[in-house]
């Protein structure tokens, strides 16, 4: 079997123990699968990583679980996410500084909503209420589709949020995303 993670590969970095850690959920996803899987499985890794010291840690990390795949070297700098934690040990997301200034990175935060962040401008999104929840199974998917689909055409951010929310609120009222 063969499997393919592609994404951001960054750096977590642990304001509170002063620490860098080798994170991102392409890297994250990739190495618990190099884990799980059979070791006659191949786990590659598509991302594109800085020119910093903070891709060393990444790069390392690729290299100790013996990922492979396409990593190359852009311009600027290694995505890195400063977080803290809750004494719960739950994280507390502080700041993220993208590979490249000018580039917008959404999240969603299933019925907390999404978010928006590009530069110094943040938008946010709250999800829509619907009547009754089926199946939440596919709704970032869904709502991927309809905030690109907005986006390519307008470039509106507020209104690309607002068509990734509606079409994820009619995919969560039937069973599968589509």
């Amino acid at each position: 079997m063969k499997v393919v993670c592609a994404g951001d590969c960054g750096v977590d970095r642990y304001v509170d123990l002063d620490v860098d850690r080798p994170a991102g959920k392409t890297l994250n996803t990739a190495v618990t699968a190099r884990r799980i899987f059979d070791p006659d499985d191949r786990v590659e890794v598509v991302t594109v990583l800085g020119r910093d010291p903070e891709s060393g840690l990444v790069t390392e990390a690729l290299a100790r679980f013996s990922l492979s795949g396409s990593i190359r070297r852009g311009p600027g700098r290694t995505s890195v996410q400063y977080i803290d934690r809750a004494p719960s040990g739950e994280k507390i997301f502080l700041r993220y500084d993208a590979r490249r200034r000018g580039k917008l990175f959404v999240v969603t935060f299933g019925p907390d909503g999404s978010l928006a962040v590009g530069g110094d401008r943040r938008r946010a999104q709250p999800a829509l209420a619907v009547d009754q929840i089926v199946d939440t199974t596919g709704a970032g998917d869904v709502f991927a589709a309809g905030f690109l689909q907005e986006y390519c055409t307008s470039r509106d951010v507020p209104a690309s949020l607002a068509a990734g929310a509606r079409i994820a609120a009619e995919s969560i009222q039937r069973v599968g995303a589509f």
